[in-house]
C-alpha cells in the first residue's frame, strides 16, 4: 500500500479548525487569497493518506498549465500549487523512504551534479542585482525539481501500478490539448498566425506545446510497446498519429529539429558511436559561434526592416528562416547579442537568476531590433545556455554542461547494461532529455511549467536507475 496514516482526529478536528481560522483571518483582514491556503493543507494532509491523489492530477495538469502573472510574481496555473504542496511531501518521503524509496537517487553522481546546480542558483540569488526575485526563482525551481524527481520519477521507475497511473496522466492530459489544438485549428484553416490561438487557453504558445509533444512522446511510445490491452493498444496508435501530425502543424521549427536529431542518433546508438557524436556536437557548435562572432561577422545577417516578418505558409516559412528574415530569428540574435554583452559585464556570478527580462534593454544592438522587441510577453534570452552564463556566470554554465554530458552518457551506457522495462525506460528517458537539450538551444523550456518537470522526470529515472545498477554491480562484485 502506497500510503501513511492519518489519525481520525486531524479529520474531525484539526482540519476543520484549520479551516475556520484561515476563513475568519481572510474575513477580518479582507484578503480573499488566504482562503486558498487551508485548501492547499487540506489536499497536503488528504495526500498523506494516499499521495497519489496528488500525484495524478498533477501530471495530468502540466500541459495544461501555462504562466500568468500577479504583478511582479509568475504562477503556472493549475498546476504549480500542486507541486508547491507535494514539495513538502518529497522531503517527507527522503526522510522516511516510503512509500518508496528515493535512495538510488542519491547513490548516482547525477545527484550530486544537480546538488550543485541548485547550490548555484541559491548563492548567485543571494548576490543577484534584484535578489527579491531570484530567491523567488530559487524556490520555484526546488518544486519543480524535487517533486519531479521524488514523486514522478521514482515511482515510475520503482513501482509498476503508479508507473501505469503517472504516464498515462501525462499522455491524457498532451492528448487532451492535442484534440482541443486541432479542433479549433481547423476552424482556422491551419494558419500560421492563428497558431497560438488554438491552443488558447491551454498553452502559452506554439513552442511550448510542440516542446510538451516532443518531450513526451518517448514515453508514448515506450506506453504503446508495453501495453498488453489490444483496445488501449489501438487507442494508443492513433494518439501517436494525432500527436505527429500536431507536431507538423504547430510551425514550430525547434520541434522539428530535435525530432529529426533523435531519429538520427538511432543508427548512431546502435553503432555504439553516440560519444563521439556528441563531442563533434560540441566542436561544430563551438566553432560556429567562434565563426560567427570573429570581428562582428554577425552584423552581415542583421535584418532589413522591409523584409522581417512572419509568414502564414511552410515554404516562405522555412526559405525566411535559412535567409535571417523570420521574425522570431531576428529577435534571436537581437537578444542573444545582447545576453553577451551582460555577460562580459557580469562574468562570474551573473546578474542573478530570472533577471534577464530587466536588464536585457540596455545593452542591445539596434541594427537587430524588430518590431515584437518591446517584448510584452516578458520572455527571455531564447538560449538557456547563454541564459545561464548571463545569470548565473560561467560556474552556473559549466555546472550545466556537466549535467548535461553526463545525463546523457549515463543514460546510454545505461541502454546496453540493463534489461527488460528498465531499459526501455531509460531509453525514453535518454530521447526525451535528448531532445530538451536540443529545444534550450533556442528557448528556456527547461522553466516552462508545462514541461520543465518533464525534463527533470527524465533526469531522475535516469538518475534512480543507475544508482540500482551501481548497488546491484556492488552487491556482486561484495559476493565474490
Amino acid at each position: 500500500m502506497l500510503r501513511f496514516r492519518l489519525s481520525t482526529n486531524w479529520v474531525h478536528f484539526w482540519i476543520p479548525l484549520i479551516v475556520s481560522i484561515f476563513l475568519f483571518l481572510a474575513l477580518w483582514l479582507e484578503i480573499p487569497l488566504l482562503t486558498f491556503v487551508p485548501i492547499g493543507l487540506i489536499f497536503l494532509l488528504i495526500s498523506l493518506y494516499d499521495v497519489r491523489i496528488l500525484i495524478i492530477p498533477a501530471a495530468f495538469l502540466l500541459q495544461l498549465s501555462q504562466e500568468y502573472w500577479l504583478g511582479s510574481f509568475g504562477l503556472g496555473l493549475p498546476v504549480e500549487p500542486l507541486l508547491l504542496i507535494l514539495l513538502p511531501i518529497s522531503l517527507l518521503i527522503i526522510a522516511k523512504r516510503q512509500p518508496w524509496d528515493p535512495t538510488p537517487v542519491a547513490n548516482s553522481p547525477l545527484s550530486l551534479v544537480l546538488f550543485l546546480h541548485l547550490i548555484w542558483i541559491f548563492f548567485t540569488a543571494l548576490l543577484s542585482e534584484m535578489p527579491v526575485v531570484s530567491i523567488k526563482f530559487f524556490l520555484a525551481k526546488l518544486w519543480y525539481v524535487i517533486p519531479a524527481i521524488v514523486v514522478f520519477a521514482v515511482p515510475v521507475a520503482e513501482d509498476s501500478r503508479t508507473r501505469r497511473l503517472v504516464l498515462y496522466a501525462m499522455i491524457g492530459g498532451m492528448t487532451f490539448v492535442v484534440l482541443w489544438f486541432l479542433f479549433r485549428y481547423v476552424e482556422f484553416g491551419f494558419a500560421l498566425r492563428k497558431v497560438n490561438q488554438a491552443l488558447k487557453p491551454w498553452a502559452r504558445n506554439h513552442v511550448d506545446f510542440a516542446v510538451g509533444l516532443t518531450l513526451l512522446f518517448p514515453y508514448l511510445i515506450l506506453m504503446l510497446k508495453n501495453e498488453s490491452n489490444k483496445t488501449l493498444k489501438r487507442l494508443l496508435f492513433v494518439i501517436v498519429a494525432l500527436w505527429l501530425f500536431s507536431l507538423v502543424v504547430s510551425w514550430t521549427r525547434a520541434a522539428w529539429v530535435a525530432s529529426l536529431l533523435a531519429l538520427a542518433l538511432i543508427p548512431i546508438i546502435r553503432l555504439r558511436l553516440f560519444i563521439p557524436a556528441l563531442f563533434s556536437g560540441f566542436l561544430i557548435t563551438a566553432f560556429a559561434i567562434h565563426f560567427m562572432t570573429y570581428k562582428n561577422y554577425y552584423m552581415v545577417f542583421a535584418p532589413d526592416p522591409r523584409y522581417v516578418r512572419s509568414h502564414d505558409d511552410l515554404a516562405s516559412h522555412l526559405e525566411a528562416t535559412v535567409a535571417f528574415r523570420d521574425v522570431s530569428v531576428a529577435e534571436r540574435i537581437y537578444r542573444w547579442l545582447a545576453g553577451i554583452e551582460m555577460w562580459k559585464d557580469h562574468p562570474v556570478a551573473g546578474l542573478g537568476p530570472n533577471t534577464f527580462y530587466h536588464f536585457y534593454d540596455h545593452y542591445t544592438v539596434e541594427a537587430f531590433r524588430t518590431w515584437v522587441s518591446l517584448n510584452p510577453e516578458r520572455s527571455d534570452v531564447h538560449n538557456y545556455y547563454l541564459q545561464l552564463l548571463i545569470e548565473q556566470g560561467i560556474p552556473g554554465l559549466v555546472i550545466w554542461l556537466v549535467l548535461m554530458i553526463s545525463s546523457l552518457i549515463i543514460a546510454y551506457r545505461l541502454m546496453f547494461r540493463l534489461s527488460g522495462f528498465s531499459r526501455e525506460l531509460v531509453i525514453a528517458a535518454f530521447f526525451s532529455i535528448f531532445m530538451a537539450y536540443v529545444h534550450i538551444f533556442f528557448s528556456n523550456q527547461i522553466e516552462a511549467i508545462s514541461n520543465g518537470p518533464i525534463f527533470w522526470f527524465g533526469i531522475g529515472i535516469i538518475a534512480y536507475l543507475h544508482g540500482v545498477y551501481l548497488t546491484n554491480k556492488e552487491n556482486q562484485y561484495i559476493s565474490k
